[in-house]
């Protein structure tokens, strides 16, 4: 077949009383609805003769077939109070304090310097104070230090690039710039116990610079450009214990940088190779967790893996059909398992527990509206997802709370 044929016009998806799903061709494998599907329902998904092959000749009749949607997942979803919700926003940044959520910054057409705490106990928030934040910025990366919210900022509105905000005195800390690998969207940031480590991103050029900041100096050191991966933005990393892992990304028009990587280490300020031995091809929008031992990376079910630190190897994991490839999704360790859910508009998620090889699908019963470019963490027993937008354009400031059984 031709797949270009295959498109919204020659793909027609109904339910069982003849009602038609609208929605996006994605590729020759996938369709995805503007809406989601019902539980356990029946449904008929047709090619019509539009559809060519390669010599341009027309199905010669419709081909349909039917199939049935899955039982619910498993889990709850909660909804998260808006009263003292920060604005809707995209891009913004946000940490777990042990007790909190605090999220800040982001882009709701203007670079935003606000936030607020949301208190899962009490399904409640606080709004933090502006007075010496950094100014408006999107694509923020932050980390918890144990006592601060360390925030480097990516695109900026002013000279500002970074700040500590203190939840216990609802106060911000200005933080020095000088070494500082300077302010750059879509940066990635890990803590090491002692220092916030920020690399790569996108300022007038793709970049491969980044900076290891000590707050109980206020002080930058640059990492070492020697044996750098390759400049980069939309890669994820993770800190093992002993280095920052980067894996991935857009490396720009014609630079494949894709199954790529590096192992940064700071007390040596040096940096390794990846393997992507046994690993298939990762497009930009991954996400990576790690799990106390391996870097779990999730790129869709075809292409994710687990990555051995120690032994520079990696393996496939198994895939879940009905958790369908999206791109940016929100993920977060969850104990034993790597949680994925939302991205690219989509309101489904799933978990995955290493030790099992295994998925398990969420629940959508009073899931959050699908969205893309959201913040999340987990808490230790609930994964809060909170912001961004929503697949028909509007930003949100809703959010939920998803509960293992």
């Amino acid at each position: 077949m031709d797949i270009t044929t295959i498109n919204e016009s020659t793909f027609i998806l109904q339910d069982s009383n003849g009602i038609a799903f609208s929605g996006d061709v994605i590729n020759a494998n996938t369709f995805r609805p503007y809406a989601t599907l019902a539980l356990a329902e029946t449904y008929t998904a047709t090619i019509t003769t539009g559809a060519m092959d390669l010599a341009g000749n027309a199905l010669a009749q419709a081909y349909s077939w039917s199939f049935t949607t899955t039982q619910d997942g498993i889990g709850s979803w909660t909804a998260t109070s808006t009263v003292n919700a920060p604005s809707p926003r995209e891009e913004a940044t946000a940490i777990w304090t042990g007790q909190e959520m605090i999220v800040w910054g982001g882009n709701d057409g203007s670079y935003l310097n606000t936030g607020a705490r949301y208190i899962p106990a009490t399904d409640s928030r606080q709004k933090i104070s502006t007075v010496n934040a950094p100014g408006g910025c999107s694509t923020p990366v932050s980390v918890w230090s144990g006592q601060e919210m360390i925030v480097w900022c990516g695109r900026i509105i002013t000279s500002d690039k970074g700040g500590r905000y203190n939840p216990a005195t609802d106060s911000w800390t200005s933080m020095s710039t000088h070494n500082a690998p300077g302010g750059l969207s879509h940066s990635t940031a890990v803590w090491t116990g002692e220092e916030m480590i920020v690399w790569g991103g996108y300022g007038s050029t793709y970049s491969n610079n980044g900076g290891r900041y000590n707050p109980a100096r206020d002080s930058w050191q640059p990492t070492t450009l020697a044996a750098a991966p390759a400049p980069r933005v939309y890669h994820t990393s993770v800190w093992s214990g002993s280095e920052m892992i980067i894996w991935g990304g857009d490396g720009g028009p014609f630079v494949n940088i894709a199954d790529t990587g590096g192992g940064y280490d700071p007390a040596t300020d040096s940096w390794r190779d990846i393997s992507s031995s046994g690993f298939l091809y990762t497009k930009a929008g991954h996400v990576a967790n790690w799990t106390g031992s391996e870097m779990i990376v999730w790129n869709g079910n075809a292409n994710s893996g687990r990555y051995n630190s120690v032994t520079n190897n990696w393996s496939q994991i198994a895939s879940l059909k009905a958790l369908i490839t999206r791109s940016s999704p929100l993920s977060d360790w969850a104990d034993d398992n790597m949680i994925v859910w939302g991205g690219d508009g989509l309101n489904s998620g799933g978990s995955y527990k290493p030790s099992t090889d295994s998925w398990s699908l969420m629940s959508f019963t009073d899931a959050p509206s699908g969205r893309s470019d959201g913040v999340s963490v987990w808490t230790g027993s609930e994964f809060i997802v909170w912001g961004g937008r929503e697949r028909s354009g509007a930003l949100t400031n809703t959010g939920g709370r998803y509960r293992y059984p």
